[in-house]
């Protein structure tokens, strides 16, 4: 309700209050930017359709290719383990898939499921490179490391130690803190004797013994370092 303050026979204000004086500020605003608000009541509801659109079409995308993710591993699991021209057709779809699905879960599994089948195989050099991608895409910490773990392991058994010692080192400074230390400091200690630096290689093996006793890795460790330490 406005206010009329009368301070003389020729002057009359009037006031009002706080509310009011908002409410009167964006009935301006809009008054001002008819075209603005015009755009905007015809832009919102379209900008919801869109979204809604998307979301359906993207939920439909994702259980088509998370059918094909299921039919192809259950062909896996019903295939022998020494058919390999089964299995290199089975890597193939797994491979299309990955490309298909470009991110989400989907396209994680494929590439996680890829990665292990190509060191099954014996494909070392895909394999690196598989669960190195997987580690830089996934946003799992646990997942990254082991995932580099198995990269180091697919560099090993090609033979290119300084790469998997690369992967180590990057692991070392990354998730030192994390779950798979002490398989870490392991492997490291490990890529050091077979190297020939059993400086490095006691250096690490007495790591996993003092800061990992209990670790599955630790009994091993005590055998490797009394065979480093043997002149």
């Amino acid at each position: 309700m406005d206010r009329i303050n009368v301070r003389s026979k020729n002057a009359i204000n009037i006031s009002r209050n706080p509310v009011e004086r908002v409410l009167m500020r964006i009935k301006d605003f809009f008054q001002k930017r008819k075209t603005l608000v015009k755009y905007l009541i015809i832009g919102i509801p379209a900008a919801i359709v869109i979204a809604v659109a998307v979301f359906i079409f993207f939920d439909k995308r994702g259980n088509k290719l998370l059918v094909r993710y299921e039919a192809i591993m259950d062909e896996y699991g019903n295939t022998a383990p020494d058919d390999s021209a089964k299995i290199a057709g089975i890597i193939e779809k797994l491979t299309e898939l990955k490309s298909d699905a470009l991110f989400g879960h989907v396209y994680e599994n494929a590439l996680w499921s890829l990665g292990n089948l190509c060191f099954d195989q014996g494909r070392f050099d895909e394999a690196y490179k598989i669960f190195a991608e997987f580690a830089g895409d996934t946003s799992s910490d646990i997942y990254a490391s082991i995932a580099l773990l198995k990269a180091g392991s697919a560099a090993e058994e090609e033979g290119s130690l300084d790469k998997a010692l690369d992967i180590y080192k990057k692991l070392e400074k990354e998730y030192a803190g994390g779950v798979c230390a002490d398989n870490i400091f392991y492997s490291l200690a490990r890529t050091y004797n077979l190297k020939g630096d059993f400086s490095q290689a006691g250096k690490y093996y007495n790591i996993v013994i003092t800061d990992y006793p209990n670790s599955i890795f630790a009994e091993s460790a005590r055998k490797r370092l009394f065979w480093v330490k043997r002149p």
